[in-house]
């Protein structure tokens, strides 16, 4: 991103922009931006019609050249997916406020280091005012679906142009970043947004539930769950108004469960791919065949048990610690 398009974005979107502290949040969604041909080709391959992100910039820097500043520059992106969303991070969280969380912690790591640090949050999966496609609905979407709105994104608003992108997900976002990496998205040939040189990559893995197609029982069991919760959303929706941000929330949930039972193993390579996994000790969807997905792409990204832990970890201290501990070896 020059400097000259996060102004001309800064005008754009400026009643969604708020500045705290020594950061400008801005509130966008890219389909806003779209035109006809290139939202239809986005809903077609991210199953989505609505794509919500919160862009986290630091205040306006002085006296440095776009060209300067894009080498200099790290790229840092956080996607949850399934039963989340931006809260999860620490955003608009009334309570803790955006300062206290770990989007503004990992920022703030990566600056000390010398770095120019730009936030990208995802919205959830049909969550924080996002909506899936129809036909999504009803097949399901995938680790696949959310890994293309990430690179969709990233091209509108020209952040491949960056040194390095550090991608921070968990659960079905931890997923969709394994799928990320392995693409090659310099030729992708997509219609939106710019095609600028491939950037190096860097994944923090949270609870990435990647592996389920590893457990023929994990991927009948989110096959199982899918269905049974359309069976249940069936007569509720004709009763309850269609708009319910909750009953949308539940179809979602419904879809991704379905996506997960029919993602497949993962056949992608993580080579050359600095990386780090971090789940809990009692996870143990996440720890299914963990070990021997990492070997078969031939990954040696290090395991970090969490102690006591369970699936959702994004809310406990320790999370944090070992995250930004570990960033200079990302870097």
């Amino acid at each position: 991103m020059t400097n000259k398009a996060t102004i001309d974005l800064l005008g754009e979107v400026s009643e969604s922009r708020r500045v705290e502290g020594s950061r400008t949040f801005l509130d966008l969604d890219v389909t806003d931006f779209l035109k006809p041909s290139e939202l239809e080709e986005f809903q077609e391959q991210t199953g989505l019609s609505k794509s919500p992100a919160t862009l986290v910039l630091p205040n306006p820097p002085g006296g440095r050249s776009d060209q300067s500043a894009s080498q200099n520059r790290i790229v840092v992106t956080f996607l949850h997916g399934l039963g989340g969303g931006r809260g999860s991070w620490g955003l608009g969280d009334p309570v803790r406020g955006p300062q206290e969380g770990l989007v503004v912690n990992v920022l703030r790591t990566v600056e000390a280091l010398g770095k120019e640090a730009i936030g990208l949050v995802l919205a959830g999966l049909g969550r924080d005012g996002g909506s899936l496609d129809s036909a999504s609905c009803s097949a399901g979407i995938t680790p696949q679906h959310y890994s293309r709105q990430l690179e969709y994104v990233l091209r509108y608003l020209g952040l491949l142009n960056c040194d390095r992108i550090i991608g921070i997900g968990h659960s079905v976002g931890a997923a969709a970043l394994w799928e990320f990496a392995a693409a090659d998205f310099s030729t992708s040939g997509r219609r939106v947004g710019v095609v600028g040189s491939s950037p190096k990559l860097s994944i923090v893995s949270i609870s990435p539930v990647r592996t389920i197609a590893e457990s023929r029982h994990l991927t009948l069991g989110c096959q199982i769950a899918g269905k049974g919760l359309d069976l249940l959303l069936s007569p509720v929706a004709s009763l309850w108004h269609s708009s319910s941000r909750r009953l949308s929330e539940l179809v979602a949930t419904a879809s991704v469960l379905r996506g997960l039972a029919r993602q497949g193993r993962f056949k992608g390579s993580l080579v050359g791919v600095k990386g780090l996994v971090l789940i809990g000790e009692r996870d143990w969807v996440a720890r299914v065949g963990l070990w021997a997905s990492l070997q078969r792409a031939s990954c040696g990204w290090p395991v970090a048990l969490l102690a006591g832990l369970g699936h959702n970890i994004l809310w406990h201290p320790m999370t944090a610690e070992v995250l930004t501990g570990y960033l200079p070896s990302l870097l």
